[in-house]
């Protein structure tokens, strides 16, 4: 079971142990684990942006596509490139081709002549980005877009676009 909710507060018995309030909104029945011995992960909340937000950036790609006479998804990937969120990583130069097919967009930095080892990034999806970093991609490929006359969203709408991304329990 996971549950969303908010740290409320923490406190100490007189035993020594803490204990913790959480406040969660879903309704789940919780009564079968009172007096039981569980296991709970915290960890910040991430919030994930919205189908329209997602929507948005497919659609200036394919604006974009038109007018440089290219097809959406290398725009999308242009755009990963330009404003994503990337890893690089040292690889071993005989593990490139079975690395390449676990990781979504790969590109070799630096090849040495001399070593058995190759500098890669690794670009990862919009589909995992938080609210930050899909603000990034977003905003930077608005600007992409206006720069060769295509018409976008208001900036209030974007900024709405954005604000509604992680829902009311982020806090980004």
């Amino acid at each position: 079971m996971r549950l969303t909710g908010e740290l409320i507060s923490e406190a100490r018995t007189l035993e020594g142990d803490r204990t913790i309030t959480l406040v969660i909104s879903e309704d789940k029945d919780l009564t079968e684990l009172h007096n039981k011995k569980v296991t709970l992960d915290i960890d910040k909340y991430k919030g994930h942006r919205s189908l329209n937000a997602n929507a948005y950036l497919w659609v200036l790609c394919t604006e974009i596509a038109k007018v440089l006479g290219s097809d959406k998804d290398t725009i999308y990937l242009r755009q990963l490139f330009k404003y994503g969120v990337f890893q690089d990583v040292i690889i071993k130069r005989e593990a490139i081709e079975a690395f390449s097919k676990v990781v979504k967009y790969l590109q070799i930095l630096d090849e040495y002549d001399t070593s058995d080892v190759v500098t890669a990034r690794c670009y990862f999806g919009s589909s995992g980005y938080d609210t930050k970093e899909m603000s990034v991609l977003i905003d930077g490929t608005v600007q992409d877009a206006k720069e060769i006359g295509i018409d976008t969203w208001s900036q209030e709408e974007i900024d709405n676009l954005i604000k509604n991304w992680g829902g009311a329990n982020e806090k980004n």
